[in-house]
Order: C-alpha cells, then structure tokens, then sequence
C-alpha cells in the first residue's frame, strides 16, 4: 500500500526532531540534570541513566515518590545535583510512575513487531545461521534481565553495506552487514547492541513520538531544507524496499535515529549493558575510529545511528569518559567475556565476503577492497575474493592493472579450480590482450562449471564464437 505523500513523509519523519530544544536538558555527563527510566534500586541509591543517584543532604523529593525506598523500578525519573566520586548526589529527584510518551508505547509496540516481522521476511534479510545465532546471543546477553518481561527481544541481520542499526519500539533491532563487516570483535558488537537495547528501555520511541505531535511543521520544512531523501526513491535501496512496503517506524529509525538527546543517552546505557554482560568496555571508543576512517566525522550520506546525532568524534570522547568516571578500575569491573577478536573475524567472514560484494556492486571500491582483504587475512584461500580483487584491480588505473588482475585470477584458480567466475574472469582478460587460445580454454572451462541456468551464460558463448 502506497501513502499520500504528506502523510508518508509525516510517518517518516516520526522520530526525526526528537532532541529536546537547546538549554532545557544536559547530559549526564555534565554532572548537572539529566532524565530516564529507573533500572535498579538499592539501599539509599538507584540507577538512572547509566549513573547511581543517590540523594544529598536535605534533597527535594516531588512526583509518585518521596524516597528512594518507595522508587520502582521503570518508574521515570529526573535529577538534579553534581557528580562526587562517581556517584551522582541529587538535590532534587521527580519521579513518576509513566514516562512521557507511554500512552503511545502499546500501539508504537505493536506496529513495531507487525513491521520486524516484514523485514524478517523480505529479501533484505541476511540468512546464515551460524551469523544470525552469534549476533543473537551476543544481543541477548546485554539485555538488562527486568526489561525481559516488558519486551519481546529479538536480532536480526539485514543485508546492506550502510554502517548502520536500529530498534524498533516493541525490542526487534537490526543490525547491517556492513556494520558487522567492519566492527572489530566481540566486545564492540555488545556496545553496538547495548546502543539498541537501551532505546527500547528507555522507550525513546514513545517520547519521540510525543515530542513529534508537536513538531510535525518544523519537521517538514527541516527536511526540505536538508534535502533529506526519505521517499521510496532513496538512493539506499534499504530505504527503498521498506519504504514501498510502508515500514514507517523502520524507516524512521534507520534513516533519523532518535535526536542527539537520546543517541547519546543510548551511547551511555548501551556501554553499561555491555559491562554488566562481563565486557570489558575499553574497545567500545573504538568503533568511532571505523566511522571516521570509512565515512569522515560528519557525513550526510551516511553514519552510524542516523539523525541528529552528536559527530563520531565527540561520542568516541563521551564514551572515553564515562569509561574514566564508571569503569576504570579494572579490580571492579569483572570481565568474564574476552574480546574475542580471532572469534568475530572468523564467524563473520562469509558476511564480510557477501557485504563486500554489495559495496562492490556499489562502486565502492575501496571499501570492497578492504573487506576481500579482511577475509583473505583469515582465509587465505578464499576464490571469490581473490576474484573480485582481481577485477577491482582491472577497473583501477594503475599501469600494472592488468598483470595484477591476472594475478589474482590465477591465485583464485589455484585456490580452487572449480569456482567458475574466475576462469570467466581470467577468460575475459587474456581474450582482451589477444591471447586467444589461452581465453578459449578459461571460457569453455567456465561453462563447463557455471550452472546451466547462469545469467551470463549466453553472453560468454558469444564471446566464446567472437575469439578468432
């Protein structure tokens, strides 16, 4: 079903302007006020965004609780007061027991599973089940155990070489392959989906959706401005595909997050869920050194967690610091899960190869030079991507383009004489340097291993009878 245009870009842009107007909310990490959901309550203290409150002498209780003995977990708090030893000391604490937003939290929930499960099911979906379980447990094991019961938990991949994730109201997260082919072990992975989980905990979903009812105008006219492609002709073909099948919260999740606010609230609860799971938090900064080195720090085109987001190197410096002020005394942070690197490299190999091929047929040729280059670093003697270098080196305009492609042609045979596109692709080549007899040989021998119902089939016998 196809929507009005105005009502399309309405749906859209639902999350898209969700950060609170300048100057009415700081940061935790600037030590002065700061909101969330209530995740865990002890004697004389509780958890809010990813830092313990405790109240200071003579603090200003208002709202649903007038102690901490009587604050729940889930309820919504905001705080006020300065940071003292790592711990937070409030001077004034409101907690409610209804976030803002949670009228809109039933339907968000349900319209969001109604939209996972039509991504599970499109063409768009990455199926490989050793991939899908591995990123499945990694994101179950930093799902905080209270929010279990409030949400249906569940990881998938999606096939598009944007460095790129998202969560959806009701707890689906999806994850790209070309985020996964670059992340660099397992650690950073559970940051990543800690990052998605704490969206749904934090119901940042609902509070957009709030804050959009009245922001529906200025988000329009924004995304004129911007030029924003947010139609069913985006040049990403993501976008496209959900955008025809009218997946408007997926949509809106990938392409706007979910306001500056609230990325960089998920940036600090997301690094807790990853250290309560017994990660050791010290290569999550990292992944913003992957976004910088294949994106700059503030692309248009494409970042990690869409919208507006604060730029990759200011979230590397926050994250560095919530590390400083909560995680730097390794006697107190219980690592009980390695970082894993060999392990992530060697399970995501075929997605890298696969993700390569994408960026590959995107044209991007850098990108896809890097990921052939990852799997051949664990995998030496992988055909396809000794095959695909091959022909990234014929189309560059280097002087020994040629001989490096043949190069690799002939590496990819040796690897394995039975994948057929690198005898095409050797055929093609020697036909081009009029050495006929040899690309006869390599032609025949492909159609001889092609499937019969190969696409260029046709086109290679014609090839085959144009060789004098």
């Amino acid at each position: 079903m196809r929507f009005p245009a105005a009502r399309r870009v309405f749906a859209i842009l639902l999350f898209a302007l969700m950060a609170p107007a300048p100057g009415l909310l700081l940061s935790a990490e600037s030590g002065d006020t700061f909101k969330g959901i209530v995740e865990r309550v002890e004697a004389g203290k509780f958890l809010v965004d990813s830092a313990w409150v405790q109240p200071a002498r003579g603090a200003r209780f208002t709202g649903d609780a007038r102690s901490v003995g009587r604050i729940r977990v889930g309820d919504w708090a905001v705080v006020e007061g300065r940071w003292s030893g790592g711990v937070f000391q409030a001077s004034r604490i409101k907690v409610s027991r209804d976030y803002p937003g949670h009228t809109f939290q039933p339907n968000l929930s349900k319209q969001g599973l109604s939209e996972a499960e039509k991504l599970k099911g499109s063409k768009n979906a990455y199926k490989n089940p050793e991939v899908e379980a591995y990123v499945r447990d990694i994101g179950m094991s930093v799902v905080p155990e209270w929010s279990k019961k409030q949400f249906n938990f569940q990881f998938q991949v999606i096939s598009d070489p944007s460095l790129n994730a998202f969560a959806l109201p009701d707890g689906s997260i999806f994850v790209h392959t070309g985020l996964l082919a670059r992340v660099e072990n397992e650690a950073q992975l559970a940051a990543i989906l800690g990052h998605e989980v704490a969206h749904v905990t934090e119901r940042h979903g609902a509070q957009g959706y709030k804050k959009q009812m009245t922001t529906f105008i200025p988000a329009i006219i924004g995304a004129e401005v911007a030029g924003a492609k947010v139609s069913d002709k985006s040049d990403n073909p993501f976008v496209r595909m959900a955008t025809q099948a009218g997946l408007t919260l997926a949509v809106s999740a990938a392409v706007s997050g979910y306001g500056r606010t609230h990325e960089d609230q998920a940036d600090r609860v997301g690094l807790r869920y990853a250290v309560e799971a017994g990660y050791d938090p010290a290569p999550a900064p990292g992944v913003w050194d992957i976004f910088n080195q294949t994106y700059g720090d503030e692309s248009k085109i494409e970042n990690f967690f869409y919208g507006n987001h604060s730029t990759n190197k200011v979230r590397k410096g926050n994250q560095q610091g919530e590390i400083r002020r909560h995680y730097d005394d390794p006697s107190l942070l219980h690592v009980t899960r390695p970082v894993n690197e060999e392990r992530y490299q060697v399970t995501m190999l075929s997605l890298t190869r696969d993700n390569a091929i994408l960026d590959f047929e995107a044209k991007r040729t850098n990108l896809a030079r890097s990921g052939f280059q990852r799997v051949l670093r664990y995998r030496k003697n992988d055909a396809p991507s000794r095959t695909y270098l091959g022909r990234i080196a014929l189309a560059s305009d280097t002087p020994t383009r040629e001989a490096d492609a043949e190069a690799q042609f002939r590496l990819a045979i040796q690897a394995d004489p039975k994948y057929p596109d690198a005898h095409r692709e050797l055929g093609r080549l020697l036909a081009s340097r009029k050495r006929n007899a040899e690309a006869k040989g390599e032609l025949r021998k492909y159609l001889d291993l092609a499937p019969a119902d190969a696409k260029d089939r046709k086109d290679v016998e014609k090839e085959l009878r144009k060789i004098s």
